[in-house]
């Protein structure tokens, strides 16, 4: 089961991409695994912009969204991406300051 994500109407500090997802007996949803590994590997390159990009996935889509420093970091973290869920698709939608 997938709650729906807080709205810049309903919470002016979320962003319009980020997903919530809870568990349902006990099992975690592909959604948390994802998020979840890309979290973690973000976390251990140690940049501390990437670890303000945010996953979920829709349609077997793996989406990312939030701000990078550089074309770099997003060709980073989506490859990151593509590395944790190799069988699903990755939309890109981090935007650079």
């Amino acid at each position: 089961m997938i709650a729906r994500p807080p709205t810049a109407e309903t919470d002016p500090t979320a962003l319009s991409c980020e997903r919530m997802t809870s568990t349902q007996h006990g099992i975690v949803d592909e959604s948390d695994f994802v998020r979840a590994a890309l979290q973690r590997k973000l976390q251990s390159i140690g940049l501390f912009p990437l670890r303000q990009v945010r996953s979920f996935i829709e349609d077997g889509v793996v989406v990312l969204c939030g701000t990078v420093r550089s074309y770099h970091e997003k060709q980073l973290v989506q490859e990151v991406a593509m590395q944790i869920a190799p069988t699903l698709r990755v939309e890109n939608r981090c935007e650079v300051s």
